[in-house]
């Protein structure tokens, strides 16, 4: 439908929203994602007072990435499968169990360390079938020229509430404490279902003969592996994850406790973290590079300023505003990313391969976690905090070598074309 066919307060969204199936996705997911900006910093403070210990914020965290590396695959198989809406609102429903447990033994004061590592186990399962599902959305609710558009709003639904949720979290746990703000987390996992429950999405051709769950992998393997670009970045991705981004995640929260006066500081550097974000999903709805990867992996190198200011304890406010950077560099970096998968790999495909680089990206996070604390106690935080800075910096030049990341060019695809769904299928709960 022509963008003038809509009323007046509908034409100043962007296009993407003008698709109902969308705007049930993108509602959904910002009101959820509210939630799960809250938790990070809750989980973490609950654990540093729980047992004290810097170690046990990254055993905890990997016992998180452990389960969710290991059943990204199978998530990929099922959300290609079956229906991706349906693995979407199981995922919400698991999810909000382990949230309401671990919130209710905070809040009685019965959790132990035990408790929290095994609910994160199977949180963190139910997070590697939702990711997949997730990321094999757009092409089959926006259309193709909306890709890049739908991929800065769904970036946008999580990094609006990057700013608030910290805030959120800070002040709930400094009045009431952690357990309240997991409990929040706990319910808008039942708001997104309950969008997720409304939504009808055209089914997707599938072939007729039977297939089993080891030919599916096999298929999407093929199509992850013939792309050279494709299969550097995530590799790249995940020594990125594992090195940088365990040290800020685990170091962080440490040193904020240590030097800057607690949660608040460190919600302050997550709340910087989500203006960045902001800022660049915006960018993304706009600013269209020719050469997706190109531009995405130079942003990599902002990165490197906080891991610095990090390392030499520098003033709160530098390091917050180095949040800022990176947040512009992840929220573009994802955008242009999800728009070169969308538009470089078969619909039918997509959720199987988004699983390939979900679980490749990941990979060495639960080592990442649990071996960052144990390695800052016996070298130092700064040593680690420098060595990541290094690593991002020759890591990045190394990937920028490479001329498939280099040169891919985006694809001009027709205004208007619907979305890759099978024409004329009847709407399912897909």
């Amino acid at each position: 439908m022509d963008r003038l066919a809509y009323p007046e307060s509908m034409r100043l969204l962007p296009d993407a929203l003008h698709e109902r199936e969308f705007r049930l996705l993108f509602f959904g997911q910002l009101i959820s994602s509210f939630g799960d900006r809250m938790t990070p910093i809750a989980y973490t403070f609950a654990i540093l007072e729980l047992t004290g210990n810097v170690s046990d914020v990254g055993f905890a965290l990997a016992a998180e990435s452990v389960p969710m590396v290991i059943f990204f695959l199978v998530g990929g198989v099922w959300a290609d499968r079956i229906s991706r809406v349906k693995v979407m609102l199981a995922s919400d429903i698991v999810r909000f169990v382990c949230q309401t447990i671990i919130a209710i033994l905070l809040i009685t004061g019965e959790a132990r360390i035990g408790h929290l590592i095994a609910l994160s186990a199977i949180y963190g399962s139910a997070l590697a079938f939702f990711f997949p599902a997730f990321s094999g959305m757009p092409p089959l609710i926006v259309k193709s020229d909306r890709f890049q558009e739908a991929n800065a709003l769904l970036g946008l639904s999580r990094n609006i509430t990057a700013i608030f949720g910290p805030i959120a979290a800070g002040v709930t746990i400094a009045l009431i404490g952690a357990g309240w703000a997991i409990l929040v987390d706990a319910g808008t996992f039942l708001i997104s279902a309950a969008f997720l429950v409304r939504m009808r999405v055209p089914a997707i051709a599938r072939e007729a003969q039977v297939r089993n769950f080891l030919s599916d992998l096999r298929e999407g393997w093929a199509e992850f592996k013939a792309h050279t670009w494709l299969w550097t970045i995530v590799l790249h991705a995940s020594f990125f994850i594992m090195i940088a981004l365990s040290a800020v995640f685990v170091l962080g929260p440490f040193l904020s406790d240590e030097h800057y006066g607690g949660a608040s500081a460190w919600a302050a550097i997550s709340t910087a973290f989500g203006v960045g974000s902001v800022l660049g999903g915006v960018l993304a709805m706009y600013y269209r590079p020719k050469r997706l990867l190109l531009v995405g992996e130079l942003l990599m190198f902002l990165e490197v300023p906080r891991l610095i200011l990090l390392a030499v304890i520098a003033p709160l406010w530098t390091i917050v505003a180095s949040s800022v950077l990176t947040g512009v560099t992840m929220s573009l970096f994802g955008a242009l990313w999800m728009t070169a998968l969308h538009e470089n790999i078969p619909e039918g495909s997509i959720s199987r391969v988004s699983a390939y680089d979900w679980m490749g990206s990941f990979a060495f996070q639960p080592i990442g976690m649990a071996l960052v604390g144990p390695i800052a106690v016996a070298f130092g935080t700064a040593t680690v905090l420098w060595f990541a800075a290094i690593f991002v910096v020759i890591s990045t030049l190394t990937i920028l070598c490479i001329p498939d990341v280099r040169n891919l060019q985006r694809r001009s695809p027709q205004p208007g074309a619907a979305p890759q769904h099978t024409s004329g299928a009847a709407p399912s709960l897909q």
